[in-house]
């Protein structure tokens, strides 16, 4: 994909750059966890008891621990890889967990129902992204592209999904999924109709927005995590994020979390109960999905 810089109405490609080694493409992202793939970044380098190195070892935003593999030019033996991590992760939970508390305290609880690896590399071939779409496991694969000394493009080349019937298991992993109806038993009629109306105006405000429903919340997500809504039987309690500039919240509704890990990103969460604060809260979330531009 071609990158062009714009000066005095004028075009001039940037040229095509690459990373010295593998070591020097870690580091980097491993820096820059949350702001590439919102992971909190726990670990690099962790020796296994089988006498294998995991790259790094993070946590995602529902505490599913995420093993994160990188890859220097075009490797197609990453699937193998990455099953063989995943079979790790679900055989030593104890190791697992140890490490993570280590780093982040014992009172957090782990979510084992969503483990999963990423995989990145410069590039795959065609036939191990039609390998890994007949997987039912949760592995992602993602390559990079570096132009200059200064720009760096992610891209999503392919990804397997859990829980699928008639796709091919290799681990024990016992994932867990969830609906959008899971969510809605847990509201009145009030929220529900409510929830609703958000949704239909989130999922407007950009065509690459996507909806996840997880244990706890149903997520929006560009490029980030921008907005998380919970039910709870006579409201709504949100989430929203913003990176750069602080909520504009005139009416003070949201508070701020003292829970985020998310670095520079500030979190702010706040409730409704009332179909006339669906406006006021579509713009505070408005706010959060334009951060994450």
């Amino acid at each position: 994909m071609p990158i062009f810089k714009i000066q005095n109405n004028k075009t001039s490609q940037i040229k095509t750059s690459n990373f010295r080694n593998e070591a020097e493409l870690q580091n980097l992202i491993d820096n820059n966890l949350e702001e590439v793939f919102g992971i909190r970044h726990i670990a690099s380098q962790v020796i296994t008891n089988s006498g294998g190195k995991i790259d790094a070892l993070g946590l995602d935003e529902n505490n599913a621990p995420i093993i994160i593999e990188y890859k220097w030019g075009e490797q197609d033996e990453a699937i193998i890889q990455a099953l063989s991590y995943l079979n790790w992760l679900v055989k030593n939970k104890w190791e697992v967990e140890k490490i993570i508390k280590d780093k982040v305290g014992d009172k957090i609880k782990i979510e084992w129902g969503q483990p999963k690896v990423i995989v990145v590399a410069q590039s795959f071939s065609k036939r191990v992204k039609d390998a890994i779409e007949h997987l039912g496991e949760n592995i992602e694969l993602w390559t990079y592209s570096k132009y200059g000394d200064d720009i760096l493009v992610m891209e999503l080349f392919g990804l397997s999904m859990p829980n699928t019937k008639s796709k091919r298991r290799v681990t024990e992993i016992k994932y867990e999924s969830f609906n959008i109806d899971d969510h809605l038993k847990r509201g009145n009629k009030e929220t529900v109709a409510i929830f609703k109306e958000l949704e239909k105006a989130i999922l407007q405000l950009g065509e690459s927005i996507e909806e996840k429903p997880k244990k706890f919340y149903i997520g929006y997500w560009h490029n980030r995590i921008f907005c998380k809504i919970r039910f709870r039987k006579s409201k709504l309690r949100i989430s929203v994020y913003t990176k750069t500039v602080a909520l504009n919240d005139p009416r003070k509704l949201a508070k701020p979390s003292n829970k985020s890990w998310e670095g520079s990103t500030e979190y702010y969460y706040f409730s409704i109960s009332k179909p006339e604060d669906i406006n006021y809260a579509l713009d505070l979330i408005k706010q959060s999905y334009k951060s994450a531009l």
